[in-house]
């Protein structure tokens, strides 16, 4: 939250502020500074932050709420990083005076509102659908020539976009297979959508929120809905419509055609129908026209060192110029048009990919790629434009090298714009670099000083032993006990041991190990007493391993623990245990610690003998259950991995 407070801060003397009223502007260069210092700290975090989810650390309801955290100082920050929303409100009220949006640029309206808008854009017709134009048209209506409340209206569309997208990534992660958590850090913590969809408010927040709210929808069942929905972001901004495409093979899915092309091509027709519906019904609702449908030829004269074919372009020009003397511009042409090809022939393969039946790419990940494909290949390219292939990237492609490639985008495309949306001068670029080292300072700092604590508490632990029940069961609450179910301590007999199979009796078959459940009961249990590590399964050869504590002939069991036993080792008390008996009786369990069973001169030469015995062996004597174990269930012959060579010779007296 520091970086979003810095950039919010830094946002008022360096931001994208209106012409009138910018009383920090003489402050612009060392807000600079300070923006990118946010700027780094936010995304230091926002990295960091990623490292919890994939650890399983955080919730996706935790994600939200630190998406709240971190976007609202943001929402009470100036504009930044673009002057798109004066275009917005500019655009707005000239639909809301009458005039054609479509046919005349702001420069109509003159005053302060012009003055705010770049010079590239004061003689351009709107680019925008008629439902973006009307919703604009009402902000400004209700705001008045109140820039500041205009501009937090834009902003209330942006964020009502981006609850949308909190609610439809996580349900459209569910549905694809994709780690919820992941897809919310991703797609919605994205610094991308913190700077540019909520401090930037830009329209793409409304028209990515239709295009997965559609996805969801038709994904769930619903073709119709999500048809209808996703036309509406094409009301926004029409590259949207490139997702009707991949909603084709979703809603052939539905229909009862037992042939796949019948069905795509009805699929098409019903899709197509929808859409031209949904079209004309919200273009007669608002009056609006249809000038938008020629919007994708303005943008092209906009160059700002993000468009991979653009700047290919201009770099065989330039050297084409400078070898030959001949003008460059052809050059870019060249580069801009194999690019939409290159585009154009991605999108026909991940869409080929989507129709069968299956197997097949899905539709929702196919759609992401193939726009994310557009975008990165496209003439203009905006840091915002991303978004509208990565964040329902996000929600469907579990793929870690596509995963990462986002992140390495996101990261880059961050810092690529100026905080006021403007030209890259020295002095911003060094005030910029200059904090940008002095995030990753501070950063590195955090880091060293949130280390030292943690490596000093992981000295001062103490490995803990838990308690472990022998008889161990799934749900087992003995009566008279707490009741409380306890995580199976690692390297106990070598697996987990709620996953042995305690009523095995046949050892020499080696299926020892079933799958089980790792619950179990406090009670009559056994300690971990880590000692080395455990050999396989049981075999033949160490039947008298259960002979642990035993002595020879004709005395008591152990009461207490045997002082002798090795570390890791168990006393079994009551009658002698036979792994080729069904019934042992009364056997129980007790903790043993620190006895050494292999040093004491006293340990019988039977037990040793029989130890190392591969046939049927067993251990006579008169011992009888200990009165300081608590079973309440019959007894189970515990076979233990760990085998023990002698077996003690004398018992503590009762």
């Amino acid at each position: 939250m520091a970086g979003s407070l810095a950039i919010a801060a830094g946002g008022f003397g360096a931001g994208a502020l209106p012409s009138h009223g910018a009383f920090l502007r003489g402050l612009a260069i060392p807000a600079t500074a300070l923006v990118y210092l946010g700027l780094t700290l936010l995304v230091g975090a926002w990295l960091w932050l990623g490292r919890q989810v994939a650890a399983g650390r955080t919730t996706p309801r935790q994600l939200l709420l630190t998406l709240l955290c971190w976007g609202a100082p943001l929402v009470l920050a100036p504009p930044m990083y673009s002057r798109d929303v004066y275009s917005y409100l500019a655009q707005g009220a000239i639909a809301g005076q009458g005039l054609d949006p479509y046919t005349v640029g702001p420069a109509v309206l003159g005053g302060s509102l012009a003055d705010d808008i770049a010079s590239t854009w004061l003689h351009t017709p709107s680019p925008y659908g008629p439902l973006f134009l009307a919703a604009a048209t009402v902000v400004m209506r209700l705001a008045g020539d109140q820039t500041l409340l205009a501009v937090l209206g834009m902003r209330a569309l942006a964020l009502a976009g981006l609850a949308i997208l909190g609610y439809g990534v996580p349900r459209l992660a569910a549905r694809s297979g994709v780690p919820v958590a992941g897809a919310v850090w991703l797609g919605l913590l994205n610094p991308l959508v913190l700077l540019h969809l909520v401090a930037g408010a830009h329209n793409d927040a409304i028209m990515i929120a239709c295009i997965v709210a559609g996805l969801l929808l038709a994904a769930g069942g619903r073709p119709a809905r999500g048809v209808a929905v996703a036309t509406l972001a094409v009301l926004v901004k029409a590259p949207a419509v490139v997702v009707l495409a991949f909603l084709v093979p979703l809603w052939a899915d539905r229909l009862p055609i037992r042939r796949r092309p019948a069905a795509l091509a009805a699929g098409a027709a019903l899709t197509a129908a929808v859409a031209a519906g949904t079209i004309a019904a919200v273009t007669a609702v608002v009056r609006g026209g249809y000038g938008w449908v020629a919007l994708l030829r303005s943008p092209g004269i906009v160059r700002n060192g993000l468009s991979l074919t653009t700047d290919m372009g201009v770099l065989a020009g330039t050297l084409t110029h400078a070898l030959t003397g001949v003008d460059g511009e052809p050059a870019v042409a060249a580069w801009r048009l194999a690019g939409t090809v290159a585009a154009l022939g991605i999108t026909a393969v991940l869409l080929w990919r989507a129709l069968p039946a299956a197997p097949r790419l899905p539709p929702a990940r196919a759609y992401a790629l193939a726009m994310s494909a557009i975008v990165l290949l496209s003439p203009v390219v905006h840091p915002w434009y991303l978004l509208w292939g990565f964040v329902p990237l996000a929600a469907t492609d579990r793929d870690p090298r596509v995963r990462r490639a986002v992140v390495l985008l996101s990261v880059l495309a961050a810092y690529v714009v100026m905080p006021d949306g403007g030209d890259r001068t020295a002095a911003k670029v060094l005030a910029g670099t200059a904090g940008l080292l002095l995030g990753l300072l501070l950063g590195l700092l955090g880091w060293l000083l949130a280390g030292r604590p943690r490596a000093a508490q992981r000295q001062r632990e103490v490995l803990q032993r838990q308690a472990v029940p022998v008889d161990a069961q799934p749900a087992d609450d003995a009566g008279g006990d707490s009741g409380d179910h306890r995580v199976v301590p690692e390297l106990l007999p070598g697996v987990d041991v709620g996953d042995v199979h305690l009523d095995q009796r046949r050892p020499q078959e080696g299926t020892g190990v079933a799958q089980g459940v790792g619950v179990v009961r406090p009670g009559t249990r056994v300690e971990d007493d880590r000692g080395g590590l455990v050999g396989g399964g049981v075999q033949p050869a160490d039947h008298l391993g259960l002979g642990v504590g035993l002595p020879d002939r004709d005395v008591q069991a152990h009461r207490g623990p045997v002082l002798d036993a090795a570390v890791g080792e168990v006393g079994v008390a009551g009658e002698p245990v036979d792994v080729d008996l069904a019934g042992a009786q009364a056997s129980q369990v007790r903790p043993v610690e620190h006895v050494h069973l292999h040093e004491d001169p006293s340990i019988s030469a039977n037990a040793a003998r029989n130890s190392s015995s591969s046939g049927e062996s067993r251990m006579d004597g008169d011992a009888r259950p200990s009165s300081t174990t608590n079973r309440r269930r019959s007894p189970r012959a515990f076979l233990s991995t760990r085998m023990t060579e002698r077996s003690r010779g004398q018992s503590d007296p009762e």
